[in-house]
């Protein structure tokens, strides 16, 4: 049983050691330039969810740079019952002003852009006479201590349909992920 298990060792060793890669190294998974291993799940398609009936109402945004990835975080109150619907794709890289619903043009800076179509989402609870705002934050927020993100921009905000724009400095893989009370995007660093 000892030389059973002696021998199991050995061929382990040697498997181990014929699985490298072209440069001899022996790193795992390649990694990005940063030296960050690859963001798992991202994609640079485009992303669909489609949200519940009711209406949910944003109450936040936040960007920030983390080690690997930048993140931009959507929040919501915290009485909806699901997640928010989200439409997220590329723009071409050649866009850099959008539009808004009434034909506004809207600078975003960056060389790739990623929009973020919030549905159905409000950023005011309209109740009888009253309108309370409910994301009272700014409309564009600098990218600051991001790799990737430069600025992300509200572009619209139209019938239950919130717009944003994250500008990045190039097409990066995302991932999505949506809660009741946030939707959180992580963008890999280059």
């Amino acid at each position: 049983m000892a030389r059973l298990l002696v021998l199991l060792a050995a061929l382990a060793l040697v498997v181990a050691g014929c699985g490298g890669s072209d440069s001899g190294s022996d790193e795992g998974p390649a990694q990005t330039a940063s030296g960050c291993q690859p963001l798992v799940g991202g994609t640079t398609g485009a992303t669909t969810f489609k949200g519940p009936e009711e209406t949910l109402f944003l109450t936040d945004v936040e960007v920030e740079g983390r080690d690997c990835t930048d993140r931009v975080t959507f929040g919501f109150r915290d009485d909806a019952t699901a997640p928010p619907g989200y439409d997220i794709k590329y723009a071409a890289a050649s866009q850099g002003v959008f539009q808004d619903t009434a034909g506004n043009p809207i600078e975003v800076a960056g060389q790739a852009f990623l929009i973020v179509a919030l549905t159905p989402v409000m950023t005011a609870d309209v109740s009888g006479d009253s309108t309370d705002k409910t994301y009272a934050g700014p409309n564009r927020i600098a990218g600051e201590g991001t790799s990737s993100v430069q600025e992300v921009v509200k572009t619209d905000d139209f019938e239950s349909v919130v717009t944003w724009v994250i500008g990045l400095d190039r097409e990066q893989p995302y991932t999505a992920k949506a809660t009741k009370t946030q939707l959180v995007i992580d963008i890999q660093n280059p």
